[in-house]
């Protein structure tokens, strides 16, 4: 199992007495760094934080950190992507947590200058994610859950690559619609990676992000599953120009909460938990077709 190392290193992990100081040995030798407080400049990584670290350590958030709800009790640090440096000055952070997507190289300068150590939310794979999880619990003490989180993920990744035959299936991961242009994930953004991770054929722009596409190049593409946001389903399934395409046509439009899709990295196994189903049976379907 991926956890099994983990957990080797989590057995010193159970508590978090001494935070901030050279304690908690990891494998007979002490810790260079444990944070007890935390400022976290992004939705998904004040998520993660509370997911992984123990909730007392996040110590500031942004405005749209709105899951889980105790965050709500935060001190918010951050409206839009402007940061406000003196209110975290102020919070007396010994790391901040940031997705450098969000800022430009000087603001990212600024930002290290706020607090003795920075984790960067760099994150395109699960195996970026991986790597995250793995930086942020040795500098938080909580090996053992990180642990927990990545079994939860491979396992769901592990189940789903059981029933899809590699590039069986077509995906593209949509949002926008209605009365705004369409945006498509990228073969390199952490969504698209996520569906190539469990055999699906992405179809999507070579980018590392969404990037707007115009209709045509939708159609052309006519991926089998459309997976998006809850809101963006109704208007892509009521948009009378893509009703040829194979995933309107068929009703394989699937819709998730927006938290979920657009911030990478949070509650992947739910994500994979309600999506892998609707996969399989279309799966399952398009072989009794053929046979």
């Amino acid at each position: 199992m991926r956890a099994s190392s983990w957990l080797l290193l989590g057995i010193a992990a159970l508590g978090i007495a001494g935070c901030g100081k050279k304690s908690n040995p990891i494998g007979g030798q002490p810790r260079e760094f444990l944070a007890d407080r935390i400022v976290s400049l992004s939705p998904n990584t004040s998520e993660i934080c509370s997911l992984i670290s123990h909730p007392r350590m996040l110590v500031g958030r942004t405005d749209s950190c709105n899951y889980p709800e105790s965050l709500s009790n935060l001190p918010s640090v951050m409206k839009g992507t402007t940061p406000d440096y003196e209110k975290i000055k102020e919070l007396k952070p010994n790391l901040i947590v940031f997705d450098p997507a969000l800022f430009s190289d000087e603001e990212q300068a600024k930002i290290k200058e706020l607090a003795p150590h920075v984790l960067a939310f760099d994150v395109h794979s699960l195996q970026d994610y991986e790597k995250f999880l793995w930086e942020h619990s040795k500098m938080t003490g909580s090996e053992t859950s990180a642990s927990k989180e990545l079994d939860k993920i491979w396992q769901k990744v592990t189940e789903a690559k059981g029933v899809l035959p590699k590039d069986a299936l077509s995906v593209a991961v949509v949002i926008g619609g209605g009365q705004s242009e369409y945006m498509v994930a990228g073969q390199t953004s952490f969504q698209g990676s996520l569906m190539k991770e469990i055999n699906l054929n992405l179809k999507g722009p070579d980018s590392d992000k969404f990037d707007t596409v115009n209709v045509e190049q939708l159609l052309q593409w006519n991926p089998d599953i459309i997976l998006t946001t809850e809101e963006s389903a109704k208007a892509i399934v009521a948009d009378p120009r893509l009703k040829s395409m194979n995933a309107v046509k068929d009703l394989y439009v699937f819709g998730t909460d927006p938290g979920i899709l657009l911030r990478a990295g949070v509650r992947i196994d739910d994500l994979l938990e309600n999506f892998i189903p609707m996969a399989d049976r279309i799966w399952t379907a398009r072989k009794g077709a053929t046979n």
